[in-house]
């Protein structure tokens, strides 16, 4: 009968033990479910900033894609330009050279004139100093200071005979228009005489200038 008692009494211990051991599972059970679930919950959060953070690489990826073909598109653009621009250079460049040839020549050219012209003025210096060339100007002066001698005597004999003109066309008796014209034909023959003699003079000066000029030729 006591031990009857006895084992009843310890039942209830062993089950109260169980169920208290079976409480402690379960919250054991329940603390890892927790920390399960936030664990889970960490590693959602985990995943869905890798998944932003890889969406933000692939929108990174594609700017940078567009923004090295939009690069590229300016560097063929620019080597385009460049080798337009370096044409343009080269032109340009032998442009100037054939410039800065064109001054050389001319200033060769030049200097040829400058040299030619000093030639030229020495030559002239020796040639006026030259005895024969003073003699022939002196010459030509006294031909010309007669010459222009000739020239008034002509003048003056056309006014004597433009005043017997006058005088003729004035006179009304015959005897006075006989005497002025033979006054006027003695005018007239005077006249033709210091012409003829002008002429020779003159046929004489320019035969002795073109036999000059032959000779300073010839000796040239």
């Amino acid at each position: 009968m006591s031990k009857d008692k006895k084992s009843i009494k310890k039942e209830p211990e062993a089950l109260s033990t169980k169920l208290e051991s079976a409480k402690q599972e379960y919250s054991v059970t329940i603390g890892d479910l927790m920390n399960a679930k936030k664990e889970l919950k960490n590693v959602k959060e985990i995943i869905q900033e890798l998944n932003d953070e890889h969406d933000s690489i692939v929108s990174r990826t594609k700017s940078s894609r567009e923004e090295l073909l939009k690069v590229n598109n300016e560097l063929k653009e620019k080597s385009v330009e460049s080798e337009k621009s370096a044409d343009g250079h080269e032109k340009q460049r032998l442009i100037v050279q054939e410039v800065n040839n064109s001054k050389m020549e001319l200033s060769k050219i030049k200097d040829e004139i400058r040299k030619y012209g000093n030639e030229l003025e020495s030559v002239r210096t020796k040639t006026n100093n030259s005895p024969d060339v003073k003699k022939m100007k002196e010459e030509r002066e006294k031909l010309e200071n007669e010459i222009i001698q000739k020239r008034k005597e002509l003048e003056s004999g056309f006014r004597e005979l433009k005043f017997i003109k006058d005088e003729m066309s004035k006179s009304s008796k015959s005897e006075g228009s006989d005497k002025i014209v033979d006054a006027a034909s003695a005018v007239v023959a005077s006249m033709n005489q210091k012409l003829q003699t002008t002429l020779i003079e003159l046929n004489a000066v320019k035969k002795a200038l073109e036999n000059e000029r032959g000779r300073q030729k010839s000796s040239a």
